[in-house]
């Protein structure tokens, strides 16, 4: 995914998750006849790990096309909350006014959304990457609406990308 100034670039992630603790593909060889198998990555997961989908939409289709490095279309960030993990994030028409969302795995992964995904995480920084979850979660309670005009300015609206780059950079990771 590319914001101005490339600042979220596939390089970006590159260098900032340059030690993947694990990289998991959800295809059909990871699903079985009920789905996505949540229970087995929540096992894995911490707050602040980021999560990303290649989805099925016009908009996903469209995210790709303009970032000809890309592999996703759209990406969150793991929470703990009501002693679960979950996936805070912004998307166009899944949410009531398109506020951010915070979802369980099955339903960030579930088929009719998502047709591959992947889990990074920065290494050697549980502390930043709690931070990060807690300021997303912030945003998530705050009710702030998806930013279709993706204007970095706007403090009221965000997207999806600018989440989780606002979310490290309030963690002291930039």
């Amino acid at each position: 995914m590319k914001m101005p100034g490339n600042i979220l670039s596939h390089n970006y992630f590159t260098r900032i998750f340059h030690v993947l603790l694990f990289f998991l593909i959800f295809t059909s060889c990871c699903k079985n006849s009920n789905g996505f198998h949540a229970e087995e990555v929540e096992r894995l997961v911490n707050e602040g790990d980021i999560v990303f989908r290649r989805g099925h939409s016009a908009e996903s289709r469209a995210v790709l096309h303009f970032d000809s490095l890309g592999l996703y279309s759209h990406i969150g960030i793991v929470v703990l909350a009501d002693s679960a993990y979950k996936i805070i994030h912004c998307v166009p028409g899944e949410s009531p006014d398109d506020r951010i969302k915070m979802d369980k795995f099955e339903e960030f992964f579930a088929k009719d959304k998502a047709e591959a995904g992947a889990i990074a995480r920065l290494s050697n920084q549980p502390v930043r990457r709690v931070l990060a979850a807690r300021y997303a979660y912030s945003k998530y309670m705050e009710g702030i609406l998806f930013g279709h005009d993706y204007d970095l300015n706007d403090t009221t609206r965000m997207y999806c990308s600018e989440l989780i780059w606002k979310a490290y950079l309030y963690a002291g990771v930039d």
